[in-house]
């Protein structure tokens, strides 16, 4: 008899303790009850942005390295990339392709180049010629959504805009 007794008595002993535990609360429940709400941040007073063309503020672009096979082989690798940056909307990207005066050319949209625009969908490549010893005009022609807009780059051995000596750099660029 004093078996059954015994394990009743652990039992009931066993619920007091389990209630004891729930009725004090745990350290860190007692601080978060003490500490005061956070207030809610107010809504953003600034005005939107514009969607065209996409503006980002000025940043050396990321060390990386650039296509540098010789040749129009080369000139079309660069482009391509060059171009591709452009067309996913990749600003620190495509400033990569760019010599400083190429970079001040697409700021101040001379002739209407836009260096990014949400609406470019694609981009071919419609002519490669050399210029002189070490230069080339490539003729592009970027795809968007309402009409497609041609430009002519100019590419050659040059400085980007991190001062990195480049074999091919996009030195300038305009309209056809």
């Amino acid at each position: 008899m004093s078996r059954p007794l015994a394990t009743g008595a652990l039992a009931l002993f066993l619920g007091f303790l389990g209630m004891g535990l729930s009725a004090c609360p745990s350290a860190p429940a007692r601080e978060a009850a003490a500490t005061p709400a956070t207030p809610t941040p107010a809504p953003s007073t600034r005005p939107a942005l514009q969607d065209e063309p996409r503006r980002h503020p000025p940043a050396l672009p990321a060390p990386m390295a650039l296509p540098s096979s010789p040749g129009e082989a080369g000139v079309r690798e660069l482009v391509s990339a060059f171009l591709q940056a452009r067309v996913v909307g990749d600003d620190s990207m495509a400033r990569n392709f760019l010599s400083p005066n190429a970079f001040e050319q697409y700021e101040r949209h001379e002739q209407g180049i836009n260096l990014l625009a949400i609406s470019y969908t694609g981009f071919e490549i419609l002519s490669v010629k050399a210029a002189d010893a070490n230069s080339w005009e490539v003729r592009i022609r970027l795809r968007r959504e309402d009409e497609p807009v041609e430009e002519m780059l100019f590419v050659g051995p040059g400085e980007d805009m991190s001062g990195t000596k480049r074999t091919w750099i996009v030195r300038g660029a305009g309209r056809p």
